[in-house]
């Protein structure tokens, strides 16, 4: 299944969705958008830091960062095989963007690798 896809399916609260807003100073679009010409569009060829809106991707791609940290991992070992609610909101939109990236190179290559 792709990221796409998999970011469809996902059913995101609405709270949560709120307090990535707030904490990044972003706002959610349900989508990619279309247009490579608005500094508010969400694409690869726009820096992190002009970005006005993330997408369920970046959300994946950030969820699936933490949950490949070590100290996440040795924090929430126990509890993460049963329940998801302990992720941690970033501490600001540089944190966030830095572990999309990562989320993303790390799902690219475990693709690759399988």
């Amino acid at each position: 299944m792709e990221i796409q896809e998999l970011s469809n399916k996902i059913a995101l609260n609405p709270e949560v969705i709120s307090g990535f807003e707030k904490i990044l100073g972003l706002k959610f679009v349900a989508g990619k958008t279309s247009s490579n010409l608005c500094f508010a569009d969400n694409n690869n060829e726009i820096r992190d830091d002009f970005k006005q809106v993330f997408t369920s991707i970046d959300l994946s791609n950030y969820f699936y960062a933490v949950l490949h940290s070590q100290s996440y991992r040795e924090q929430f070992e126990q509890s993460a095989a049963i329940d998801f609610s302990h992720i941690p909101f970033p501490k600001d939109a540089e944190t966030f963007w830095k572990l999309v990236k990562s989320g993303r190179e790390i799902r690219q290559n475990q693709t690759k690798n399988h």
